[in-house]
């Protein structure tokens, strides 16, 4: 029987709250009158979220040619969406710490979520794609359900490994075959009940199906291939024994050159280390 995915999800959320900063950031960004002034002051309350927030944006991250001293400065230059979606990437990162290292290696996990996230961004720059931010935090995120398994069923966890190591199947194809879901429709239930942006949402939902994107299927796209080419890097670990396949209709949909591929591993593995050392 498929479970009560909106019901983990609050149970998920009883473990913990994610930071208020966290909330105060997207009240912020709802509210017509807000200015950058006061996006500066809920930062800035954070010291330790204040530094780790200069560092990003003095890194290999942005490139910026003349470092940023404040963060006022960070906010005019990177923008306030951009910059919740920052945040909004390490509130995440800190709020599955107590994750079973029998059931899942979470520093693995994180390397590979954060080299998706890289590849994200990177093919939406690619496309000159408007706030390519969004699509690394969609990468960052994009395998959350399974965390929220580690979670919710920690007892079953250990036979759907055990079987994706040994068949010829992805993980994904066990988790739907022993719960009627998988980890992409948990995140993406996760991600609804935090009251996530949709385009959000449906990628995460829709990262190994990028064709049944209604609404966003360029993001899930951007994912989709991020995710086959940090699997194929071997950037850390998903969980996943073998790389998912690459659905034609993503790469498509992309309307990229085979060509980029050499100057977007270049890159990816650039940034790497550096956001490593950033956001864990």
């Amino acid at each position: 029987m498929k479970p009560d995915l909106e019901c983990w999800a609050k149970e998920v959320e009883s473990l913990g709250s994610l930071p208020v900063i966290f909330h105060q950031l997207n009240k912020a960004l709802d509210d017509p009158h807000s200015s950058v002034d006061h996006f500066g002051e809920i930062i800035e309350a954070d010291p330790g979220l204040s530094i780790r927030l200069l560092r990003i944006a003095n890194s290999s991250f942005f490139g910026f040619s003349s470092r940023i001293a404040t963060v006022g400065e960070a906010l005019t230059l990177i923008g306030l969406k951009q910059i919740r979606d920052l945040v909004t990437a390490t509130v995440v990162i800190d709020f599955f710490q107590d994750i079973p290292p029998a059931l899942l290696q979470l520093e693995a996990f994180w390397h590979h979520s954060l080299a998706c996230g890289i590849g994200a961004r990177l093919l939406a720059i690619q496309r000159a794609e408007a706030s390519p931010e969004r699509f690394f935090l969609a990468g960052l995120l994009h395998d959350t359900g399974r965390l929220v398994m580690c979670l919710k069923i920690p007892e079953r966890l250990p036979d759907i490994l055990a079987r994706g190591a040994t068949a010829e199947k992805t993980l994904t194809e066990i988790e739907r075959e022993s719960l009627g879901t998988d980890h992409a429709e948990v995140g993406g239930t996760l991600l609804e009940h935090w009251c996530f942006p949709p385009l959000l949402v449906e990628t995460v939902r829709c990262h190994h199906a990028p064709e049944r994107a209604g609404q966003f299927p360029m993001a899930a796209s951007l994912v989709h291939v991020a995710d086959i080419v940090a699997h194929s890097l071997e950037l850390g670990a998903s969980g996943e024994p073998v790389p998912p396949k690459l659905e034609q209709v993503a790469w498509n949909r992309l309307g990229l050159e085979a060509s980029i591929l050499g100057t977007l591993v270049n890159e990816l593995d650039r940034q790497f280390d550096d956001a490593v050392s950033l956001f864990l």
